[in-house]
């Protein structure tokens, strides 16, 4: 049972036999179904199926000599259309399955990315047709959420917001140039982390932590693709699994100033959830990718 199918409104599946009777109805009565040639022996056939406006199942296999769909895995998926990064992005196959993750350096982060990537077929379709590795353009981001809790936001004033913004900004610049090497920008960052965290030690003492850090984005636990996060609500939406008639909330998320698609059941979501509060939780990071062919 995969652990994030919870979050896109089937929390109440907990019996294999719940959930195979689900991946033989998207096998059979599929919304989409992608087929491609992986080599002589073998194809890569993805079959998906919507519950809610953007999020569903994708069950993936391989069709036999007879025509018949051969499951090999399937996950759930929340599908992203809001830009989060043009960072040049690396793909790597994930062990023996056709199954793919997405790595790139955001300089917004100060990490490399790690994430999910949803629509792996688009790639080996057009590999399959032109022969060459196909270049990815962008990445929008998404988020399955396994907990979440909804904090009140932190006010500030437009000149606040601005000189927040110009900092991110420079600390951007700065870390762009030090991942080139240069040893000045080393040390202003160096000192200007020593700064922070003296800064943070004092204001600790008479204030709450979540009235100092109002975003943050870090990875979480033993898996690479799993962050911890909590940034801005910009927009929202709750919704209904067309079977089990869950409840998700949809969230757009704006972390270090990159904005994630975030599903969650409402069961997991602790707090009144309105646009301008803040998300924090745990999600699975996820990314649907524009080629160029």
């Amino acid at each position: 049972m995969h652990s994030f199918l919870k979050s896109i409104g089937f929390y109440t599946i907990t019996k294999k036999k719940q959930l195979q009777e689900i991946l033989d109805q998207i096998i059979e009565n599929p919304d989409t179904m992608s087929l491609t040639q992986i080599d002589e022996d073998s194809n890569l056939a993805v079959a998906t199926k919507y519950f809610g406006p953007d999020m569903g199942i994708s069950v993936c296999g391989e069709l036999n000599e007879q025509g018949k769909f051969e499951m090999e895995y399937y996950f759930p998926f929340l599908k992203s259309n809001y830009c989060s990064s043009i960072a040049p992005c690396l793909l790597k196959k994930q062990g023996e399955k056709e199954a793919y993750a997405g790595s790139c350096d955001d300089y917004r982060l100060g990490i490399t990315l790690i994430f999910y990537v949803n629509n792996f077929i688009e790639k080996k379709e057009i590999f399959s047709t032109t022969g060459r590795e196909p270049k990815v353009e962008q990445i929008c981001l998404s988020g399955l959420a396994e907990e979440g809790k909804i904090l009140m936001e932190i006010t500030k004033t437009s000149e606040q917001k601005e000189a927040a913004k110009n900092r991110f900004l420079k600390r951007s610049e700065m870390i762009e140039a030090a991942k080139s090497g240069d040893t000045d920008a080393m040390e202003q960052l160096t000192m200007e982390e020593v700064n922070i965290f003296n800064h943070l030690n004092k204001q600790i003492l008479k204030k709450d932590l979540y009235t100092l850090i109002d975003s943050f984005f870090m990875p979480y636990g033993v898996e690479c693709d799993q962050y911890s996060i909590m940034g801005d609500i910009l927009e929202m939406d709750e919704i209904t699994n067309s079977i089990t008639n869950e409840v998700v909330y949809l969230f757009l998320v704006e972390c270090n100033d990159l904005p994630i698609r975030i599903a969650i059941n409402k069961k997991d979501l602790l707090g009144e959830p309105m646009v301008g509060r803040r998300f924090k939780g745990k999600i699975w990071l996820q990314g649907n990718l524009s080629f160029s062919q």
